[in-house]
């Protein structure tokens, strides 16, 4: 199985569970799936696959989700901060 392949199928899956957790948004126009990937540094390619992942899971079930994705390079320090605005912003 290719590395993409398999990338989409795990973003498949966890969109599935995001959904569930996200599916009684605050505003039902505003359907956001917040994402905090490494789209820099050592792990950029992987957090780009997953990106690419999520994009086509999201396009692939006519979801009305969209994306929010913050780059935290792969740093711990980075990924908390861009959690913590996730968790400020009640359509995430």
């Amino acid at each position: 199985m290719k590395r993409r392949t398999l990338v989409a199928y795990a973003a498949l899956a966890a969109l599935q569970n995001t959904r569930v957790a996200l599916s009684m948004p605050i505003k039902p126009t505003e359907k956001i799936i917040g994402l905090s990937l490494p789209l820099s540094g050592v792990q950029a390619e992987v957090g780009k696959d997953l990106e690419q992942g999520y994009r086509l899971a999201l396009k692939a079930s006519d979801s009305d989700y969209q994306l929010l994705v913050l780059d935290d390079g792969g740093e711990v320090v980075r990924a908390t901060s861009n959690v913590k605005a996730f968790a400020s912003n009640q359509n995430v």
